[in-house]
């Protein structure tokens, strides 16, 4: 996992300017030997520090934590790793599963007790009440699983499961059952149903 820290202005402490990177630098103090940022992006009241080297995370964390503001009050309120999940994409389902489904998935499928952190729409199909759900698993052992066996079960039915591209959309035809495309620009002539 890269190392990557971030942290949340406490409210009284946070700056009118976004922080830059040399700001970041003097607050690390890597002038005087202290970790070194490769990056800095904000957003909001959360600051995501990417670090050069992955051996400074601990002590660049403990640096953040100290830092405190003139009037004495901490300048962060949290300085935590981001937690990381893993996605996967359930084909099919009826939407109207969709509140509960979470609990249901980790009940009926052994090994996913405590491994789904959410479970949300990607795609409904027109006209129906079916649809792709993106699971996120905090879990990449479970989600290996549960791909590997193919299908997942909740309420007395199943869904394909299948790995999510990261770098595009998943998309699935509905004429010819296909990945990669839509039916709007599908070019099978015979529809499969």
């Amino acid at each position: 996992q890269a190392p990557v820290l971030v942290a949340s202005y406490a409210a009284s402490a946070k700056p009118a300017d976004r922080i830059s990177l040399a700001g970041m630098e003097e607050l690390l103090g890597s002038s005087g030997g202290g970790p070194v940022p490769a990056s800095v992006r904000q957003k909001d009241n959360n600051i995501i520090v990417r670090l050069a080297d992955p051996a400074d995370l601990d002590r660049a964390k403990t640096i953040l934590e100290s830092k405190a503001g003139p009037d004495s009050i901490n300048v962060f309120n949290s300085v935590s790793r981001p937690s990381k999940f893993f996605p996967a994409v359930a084909l099919f389902v009826n939407l109207s599963y969709l509140p509960s489904l979470k609990e249901e998935l980790m009940l009926r499928n052994r090994g996913l007790r405590g491994k789904i952190e959410s479970v949300s729409q990607l795609f409904a199909k027109p006209d129906s009440q079916k649809g792709h759900v993106k699971i996120l698993f905090n879990c990449k052992v479970a989600r290996d699983h549960a791909l590997a066996e193919g299908e997942i079960d909740f309420f007395n039915t199943t869904a394909r499961i299948v790995e999510i591209l990261l770098d595009r959309e998943v998309r699935r035809c509905f004429k010819c059952q296909g990945y990669g495309h839509v039916q709007a620009s599908c070019r099978d002539p015979n529809p499969r149903c």
